[in-house]
């Protein structure tokens, strides 16, 4: 496969040491311990995470909670030891979303080994950390996707620069994923995020400052070679992805 080569680094707060695992399935081993014997995951398997608390031993403070789903949370959070605030996704302390978790850190860890610098519009994996049984997946601070935008806007169109900006990127970034031979199988506007949501108003409507996007939510991509369901991740946007069956290599 394609993957093989892809490794992890989880960090231990506890020491210098660094583990790699090149496979999905190899345990991980514990990072810290709770010797104060607080409860820091609920009865789901949610981290409590709570504006103003510090996370992972110190290093970060918790800045605010910028959403929840079924795999976990996510935190907007400064990291104390290069002080940059960064987005921090904190996976469910439940075996079967952990394990989920790690497909899409293969992920992850392929597009930047490819692409060090992010220069092709993807979501960029700066460290992944295994906490009290949470691995968090630390990524840049993004803004609002496409969607959000659209909404905030009444669903006034962008302007047609605008389009071709945001048009060309995304032609760049699926680009690079099928050079990986990579299929994110999930791409649409709430997948998209803004770099920035700042905008200026002309003629009522809000017009964004900077049109730079990123892609994200790779948890149900998969490599060309690999085994993949015919059901797609959000059947609003399927018309595309069932065109033909010649086309599957052009799916995004």
């Amino acid at each position: 496969s394609s993957a093989a080569s892809s490794t992890f680094n989880y960090t231990n707060f506890n020491s210098s040491t660094t583990y790699n695992h090149s496979s999905t399935t190899s345990p991980l081993s514990p990072i810290s311990t709770n010797t104060n014997k607080i409860k820091v995951t609920d009865d789901d398997g949610y981290y409590i995470a709570e504006p103003g608390q510090y996370f992972a031993n110190g290093r970060f403070k918790i800045l605010s909670i910028l959403g929840q789903g079924t795999f976990g949370k996510v935190i907007k959070a400064l990291d104390l030891n290069s002080n940059e605030t960064v987005a921090i996704k904190i996976i469910r302390a439940i075996p079967k979303y952990r394990e989920a978790s790690k497909i899409e850190l293969r992920i992850l860890t392929t597009l930047k080994n490819a692409d060090p610098e992010n220069l092709n519009n993807c979501i960029h994996l700066r460290e992944v950390l295994d906490y009290e049984n949470h691995i968090c997946i630390i990524t840049d601070l993004l803004d609002i996707s496409l969607y959000e935008f659209l909404q905030n806007n009444k669903f006034k169109p962008f302007p047609g620069s605008q389009i071709q900006a945001i048009t060309r990127q995304l032609i760049r970034s699926v680009a690079f994923l099928h050079d990986l031979k990579l299929i994110h199988t999930d791409l649409k506007p709430e997948n998209i995020l803004l770099t920035s949501s700042d905008f200026a108003k002309f003629k009522k409507n809000k017009v964004l400052k900077n049109p730079l996007i990123n892609v994200i939510d790779f948890g149900s991509a998969i490599f060309n070679d690999e085994y993949h369901s015919e059901l797609v991740s959000t059947r609003h946007y399927s018309c595309l992805l069932y065109t033909s069956d010649a086309a599957d290599d052009m799916q995004c």
